[in-house]
């Protein structure tokens, strides 16, 4: 239930729906909307999908984070029921870990349990919308702000938390930089080289398909959008 954003009821999944697509023209990031439509008379919450996550951070950190991108790409953009058990353990295999581990801690309460202790937190600090963002520095002074926001707004509030000492590093935007940063994440949409690149999203979007166009990645339909994967070697 969303009554912000007028979702609710019988109509919610058709609600959903619309509401992904308006989002996604204002964030620029591909989404699958009709994902809700297929999935409204099993899916109940997105509260598996968290827990799952918290099962995957009881393994390793690293591919816990990888694992949570994937479960984002797949539920957004690749019409994937990410709540469903076999879904999970098919995308924690992906991100390099043991999926039949992963599993056993959801079962056995290990993940729920967790997954209970944020939550709980989240109360503590009135989060009730979602994105949110929790930015502290060592002194213990934070910020908290909710929804999407652009980048220019963290920027600006880590400069607040650290007295303006941070320096900001030159970018490099050329062709090889921006294959490895499709690498490093497996695989990425227009809008995220953009913004990490500082480009015009029509730029960012040329630069990409010509990397497509020359063979050093492959572009992969997303929804409403493109994903773009760097090649098998």
């Amino acid at each position: 239930q969303d009554p912000l954003n007028n979702i609710g009821g019988p109509q919610m999944a058709e609600q959903v729906a619309k509401h992904w697509e308006e989002a996604s023209q204002r964030h620029g990031m591909p989404v699958d909307a009709d994902v809700w439509l297929d999935m409204k008379d099993e899916f109940k919450s997105t509260w598996p999908a968290n827990i799952a996550f918290k099962a995957a951070q009881m393994q390793d950190e690293e591919k816990a984070n990888r694992f949570l991108r994937r479960m984002r790409e797949a539920a957004a953009a690749e019409h994937m029921f990410i709540h469903r058990r076999e879904v999970q353990s098919q995308l924690a295999a992906e991100a390099g870990l043991d999926p039949e581990q992963l599993i056993r801690d959801i079962e056995s309460g290990a993940g729920e349990a967790a997954f209970m202790r944020d939550y709980a937190g989240c109360r503590d600090k009135d989060v009730t919308g979602y994105p949110s963002f929790r930015i502290r520095n060592r002194k213990g002074e934070e910020f908290m702000f909710f929804g999407f926001q652009p980048f220019s707004r963290f920027v600006e509030l880590f400069g607040r938390l650290t007295g303006d000492r941070l320096m900001a590093r030159e970018i490099s935007s050329s062709d090889d930089e921006i294959t490895a940063f499709v690498r490093r994440h497996g695989k990425v949409a227009v809008r995220e080289v953009a913004e990490v690149f500082s480009l015009k999203m029509s730029e960012a979007r040329e630069r990409l398909d010509r990397l497509a166009d020359t063979g050093e990645l492959e572009k992969r339909q997303a929804g409403n959008g493109w994903f773009y994967l760097t090649t098998p070697s």
